[in-house]
């Protein structure tokens, strides 16, 4: 009987799960006019699961970035295509800081900003 109820309760868990994975979305965010707005609101509205692609070319911002949800993918056309520049930022501090677990971060560069480029903390 015990096996019987630990086999449900793990196929309860894998379909909950799969359901949440079915879901998950792809945000696109493309660079040019309101590309730092758009790449702040991708990060905060992400949800687990979710895929945020940015798109090549250079987006300029003036204020750090922050992901603080799990299981993100965040992808960008390649770290000569996609290049995320702090160089005007007003604030001292990292260009996107992580506080989320399981996050990847891929194919995108971090230029000149005040402190760390990329900081994981406490995940």
């Amino acid at each position: 009987m015990r096996s019987i109820v630990y086999r449900v309760a793990l196929l309860l868990a894998a379909g909950v799960a799969g359901t949440h994975l079915a879901s998950a979305a792809e945000i696109a965010v493309e660079a040019g006019e309101g590309a730092a707005e758009k790449l702040t609101e991708a990060l905060i509205m992400a949800q687990p699961g979710d895929t945020v692609r940015i798109g090549a070319g250079r987006i300029e911002l003036t204020e750090g970035l922050s992901l603080d949800v799990d299981d993100v993918v965040v992808k960008g056309a390649g770290p000569q295509q996609t290049i995320l520049s702090f160089k005007g930022q007003t604030g001292s501090g990292e260009g996107l800081l992580v506080t989320s677990d399981r996050v990847v971060l891929e194919d995108f560069a971090v230029e000149d900003s005040k402190g760390d480029g990329v900081k994981s903390k406490g995940s």
